[in-house]
């Protein structure tokens, strides 16, 4: 990144144009890495291995990890996705989908 920033300035001091910085497009929400960091409890919790889990035991799973890892707001709308998403999110946990990828779809990241 240096590298690029260094020829851009470069080339502005002989050209005289300026040379936009290249975009880095990266999604990160404010809940993201909290996000993931529940998702990998959970994942711990069951030995990587969905395959008899429930939606409801996953949501009491996921209930007890936005307990533990949140207060306030932050653990009611945790909540509310838990509610919503679950039976998504355990065919994602079930199909080996990343932590992080799972944020993703659910705007978290």
């Amino acid at each position: 990144m240096q590298c690029v920033i260094l020829v851009s300035a470069i080339f502005f001091l002989v050209f005289g144009i300026p040379v936009p910085s290249p975009t880095i497009d990266v999604l990160v929400g404010p809940n993201c890495h909290m996000c993931e960091v529940i998702l990998n409890n959970v994942r711990y919790e069951y030995h990587n291995n969905f395959t008899g889990v429930t939606v409801d035991q996953l949501r009491l799973s996921l209930y007890q990890q936005c307990d533990a890892n949140l207060n306030g707001f932050t653990d009611v709308e945790c909540h509310k996705i838990v509610d919503k998403d679950s039976a998504d999110i355990l065919t994602q946990l079930q199909d080996g989908t990343s932590s992080y990828r799972i944020c993703q779809r659910e705007l978290l990241c």
